[in-house]
């Protein structure tokens, strides 16, 4: 299956959206590669992500994190909202086990300093996670330009924006070998 023949269900207006204009049938895809896994989403806000990710592949668990409760989001059965932030250290013991097995992170928080996104990518890579981490608006933002993606390593990352969000999406692979071959292109 390739990104262009990967439809999600019309839920929501965006998923219809052009790889390019809008990053949700890469998340589908990126999930679909995996099966019986922990995705994790963090950054809820709308649910969107979430449902993204869980439409990929049924098996999989999304646990989508935020720090605000949200009174409506969207439901699937293989979706998990938890209020935890994975950003702090606290957070971080709690879940730490199951995050550094999970072969997929899509990180989208708020406020797109970048600080925050840096700091969790360089934990990653103390503690050896071998997945990979999408990241939304890695252009859009200057803060998130200069304090996030431009600091990761060339040999890191792959700006995929041409099959994502228009605002800027990466790819942080922490093992090459799981870079899907028509992303590397």
């Amino acid at each position: 299956m390739s990104l262009d023949t990967f439809h999600l269900p019309p839920l929501v207006p965006f998923f219809a959206g052009e790889p390019g204009k809008e990053h949700y049938r890469l998340l589908g895809y990126m999930a679909s590669q995996f099966k019986n896994q922990d995705i994790f989403d963090i950054g809820t806000y709308l649910g969107y992500s979430a449902l993204a990710l869980s439409c990929g592949e049924a098996s999989n668990t999304v646990l989508s994190f935020d720090i605000v409760k949200k009174d409506s989001l969207p439901v699937a059965k293989n979706i998990e909202y938890v209020m935890d932030n994975l950003m702090e250290d606290s957070g971080k013991a709690i879940w730490s086990e199951r995050l550094l097995k999970c072969p997929l992170i899509f990180l989208d928080i708020d406020p797109h300093i970048g600080e925050l996104e840096y700091d969790f990518y360089l934990w990653l890579k103390s503690k050896n996670y071998q997945g990979l981490m999408l990241c939304d608006d890695i252009h859009h933002f200057e803060n998130m330009k200069n304090n996030f993606w431009n600091k990761v390593a060339a040999e890191d990352k792959l700006d995929v924006t041409k099959f994502g969000h228009w605002s800027g999406t990466g790819l942080i692979y922490f093992n090459k070998d799981k870079v899907p071959e028509f992303l590397k292109n």
